[in-house]
């Protein structure tokens, strides 16, 4: 029943999740706002630093402290992996996203 009358194929992976990226990014960015985090959008990272037991992040938007640093870079990740010695073996290939979502 989700499918429109022109379909004529359809899979089904009962152990997949899925979910809108277009939606979900924002809808977790709005929980993190209300728990008080600030988002600082289209920053682009310049340099990474670990400095003793926190990490020193200078970015296009300012600099930041932080006690952890959780690499979210997608396909940009090797690069701030390589930054602290490690080898992520990384090929963007696109499209990363597609949509089926009803359109008028």
């Amino acid at each position: 029943p989700g499918l429109g009358p022109d379909a004529i194929a359809a899979s089904l992976s009962p152990y997949d999740g899925s979910g809108n990226p277009r939606l979900i990014a924002p809808a977790f960015a709005e929980a993190a706002r209300k728990l008080g985090a600030e988002i600082i959008e289209d920053a682009e990272v310049e340099t990474i630093r670990r400095t003793g037991s926190s990490f020193l992040v200078t970015t296009s938007k300012g600099t930041f402290a932080a006690d952890c640093l959780l690499n979210t870079a997608g396909a940009w990740g090797a690069r701030i992996a390589a930054q602290f010695g490690e080898a992520v073996p990384l090929d963007a290939r696109g499209p990363q996203m597609g949509v089926t979502e009803p359109l008028p």
